[in-house]
């Protein structure tokens, strides 16, 4: 079954919103592409967790709603995230009805952890550009949620 033409413009709107927040930073993401710097997951009907090795630090990539470790996937599988390594503690974050959520590993592994900054913004001209900060209740449980609408975070991490 292919769906109905109102389902098809959904998706075709979500796709337009995602190359909407991408065509800014096209540039960067083309030279982060060829510095190896970029990993991405695209969530599947029963596939809704992923771990990404990023050196001292992995990153978890779950979908859908709930708390932690507890998401169950979206209805529609239609999750993505992209996850862009600046330095060993610093990452952007972009996705759509996805949690980011990261685990210490190699020399921080066992230690404790916190976000020291999350900022969401978008970019304009190749460069972010500050929207507000996520703290407190926008981190906690699991880790930063990004909904329906697509986001870029620029986050900092730190291993105590």
């Amino acid at each position: 079954m292919q769906g109905t033409d109102e389902e098809a413009a959904e998706r075709l709107s979500e796709l337009a919103q995602e190359y909407k927040i991408l065509a800014p930073m096209m540039r960067k993401l083309a030279k982060w592409g060829f510095e190896g710097k970029i990993h991405s997951a695209v969530e599947a009907k029963d596939e809704h967790r992923f771990t990404i090795d990023l050196g001292i630090w992995e990153a978890i990539l779950s979908f859908g709603s709930g708390f932690r470790r507890n998401q169950s996937g979206n209805e529609r599988p239609t999750g993505k995230a992209m996850v862009v390594k600046l330095n060993d503690n610093e990452f952007i974050l972009i996705g759509t009805r996805c949690r980011f959520t990261f685990r210490p590993t190699g020399k921080n592994e066992g230690r404790a952890w916190q976000f020291l900054k999350v900022n969401e913004g978008w970019y304009e001209d190749g460069e972010f550009k500050f929207l507000r900060i996520r703290n407190g209740d926008a981190t906690d449980w699991g880790g930063p949620y990004i909904g329906d609408v697509p986001a870029i975070l620029h986050v900092t991490l730190i291993a105590r």
